[in-house]
């Protein structure tokens, strides 16, 4: 069953928005101490929650900062990263610009406005919360 909820959690986590979510898989209460980060996983322990983070136009230590913090606010002291990812979509906005339109006797100061379409890039980490009994 557990690991049903783990499979299920994991192909939510990424539609959440926020910085950071998590799906808590038991009840252990916030983390105050150290958060570890891990490639894989501690023998012999089972997750307390799965754990994301994403952000737009950031680097990798900013992201890891929110996956660490959500771990320990879902009671985990070991961060296991399982995956990153990074999306890049192209947004589409308009913008208002001003210009010198006049001469040197009548200056003037017109604006326009124009469509700019930006590349918008999207981190994010997934993986899971654990607690060693320490």
């Amino acid at each position: 069953m557990r690991r049903l909820v783990l499979a299920f959690a994991l192909l939510c986590v990424p539609a959440c928005r926020p910085p950071a979510s998590g799906y808590r898989l038991t009840n252990a209460p916030a983390w105050e101490g150290p958060v570890a980060v891990r490639a894989f996983p501690p023998p012999g322990l089972e997750p307390v929650a799965v754990v994301q983070a994403s952000l737009q136009n950031t680097d990798i230590e900013r992201l890891i900062g929110h996956f660490v913090g959500k771990t320990a606010e879902l009671g985990g002291n070991i961060a296991v990263v399982d995956k990153i990812r990074a999306r890049y979509d192209l947004v589409t906005r308009t913008e208002t610009y001003s210009y010198q339109c006049g001469d040197t006797k009548n200056p003037r100061t017109c604006t326009g406005t124009r469509t700019v379409t930006t590349e918008v890039e999207t981190l994010t980490m997934l993986g899971r919360a654990f607690r060693s009994p320490s």
